[in-house]
């Protein structure tokens, strides 16, 4: 994932609702977001690794990731891909964090996010404070440090925060139409000025590049969009948006089910 924004606490029906683009090389092979037949986990797949960048439980516990941008940092012997699986499936995610210090080292800079019933933990492998218990209400996360005010990570913000004021008063089985407000909003190719561009030292050409909410291009964009809700009646709902090069549409795959049994009802 390169953009994530995720909102908790911060709507009268959904305690939970996360929406995050995945930017990548498009001959990077990857299998699109399916329940992994060992250990009940709904993700996408990067092929060439074997990991995932966003993963759900049927508990609804959500784990996602994205790189930190640092072009001087020496390649991790590990994918960072393992992440989001390890943590999704621990039974104390924060002893999990915790411990993750010890070994941050041996995978590239990133961001490791948790979201479930209750909390909300984030890890920032160049932060000071990881891991962090994270507040409620909306925030976002590129491949800066957590909440930064890089214009797209303001912008996802601002968008998910629109979403979420256009349902309120809208009962929760109006999920899909939050799902594709959401989706079409984070299609959002605006470029800000140079001078709102963070320097991350890969210069200003490619900080241009990858400056928009959503990247078109045909060797290199955006992938997927893919949103989960939670609802308070136990209802989990996800969506993902496949992309082919130059931003063209291609599958999308969707799933709901109730946090309840092994695997819930899913479709």
């Amino acid at each position: 994932m390169c953009l994530i924004a995720f909102a908790r606490e911060a709507h009268p029906h959904y305690p939970l609702v996360l929406v995050a683009n995945r930017d990548e090389f498009h001959d990077r092979p990857t299998r699109p977001m399916h329940w992994w037949p060992e250990g009940d986990v709904l993700a996408g797949q990067d092929c060439r690794s074997g990991g995932t960048w966003l993963a759900v439980s049927p508990g609804g516990r959500v784990t996602a990731l994205t790189n930190y941008r640092d072009p001087q940092a020496p390649p991790g012997s590990r994918s960072r891909g393992e992440l989001p699986l390890s943590l999704l499936k621990s039974r104390d995610p924060w002893q999990a964090l915790l411990a993750l210090r010890e070994t941050q080292s041996d995978y590239g800079p990133f961001n490791l996010l948790l979201l479930e019933s209750g909390q909300a933990i984030g890890f920032a492998s160049e932060g000071a404070d990881s891991p962090r218990r994270l507040s409620t209400g909306i925030h976002g996360i590129s491949n800066g440090l957590p909440d930064s005010d890089w214009p797209k990570v303001c912008a996802a913000r601002q968008a998910l925060e629109k979403a979420l004021a256009k349902t309120r008063g809208v009962e929760p089985d109006e999920t899909h139409g939050l799902h594709e407000r959401l989706i079409r909003a984070f299609r959002n190719e605006t470029r800000p000025g140079d001078g709102q561009l963070p320097e991350t030292g890969v210069g200003l050409q490619m900080e241009r590049f990858l400056s928009p909410m959503f990247i078109s291009n045909s060797h290199y964009g955006t992938r997927a969009t893919t949103v989960v809700t939670l609802d308070r009646q136990g209802q989990c709902r996800v969506t993902e948006q496949n992309y082919r090069p130059e931003g063209v549409p291609a599958e999308r795959c969707e799933f709901q089910w109730t946090l309840s049994g092994p695997r819930g009802n899913t479709d």
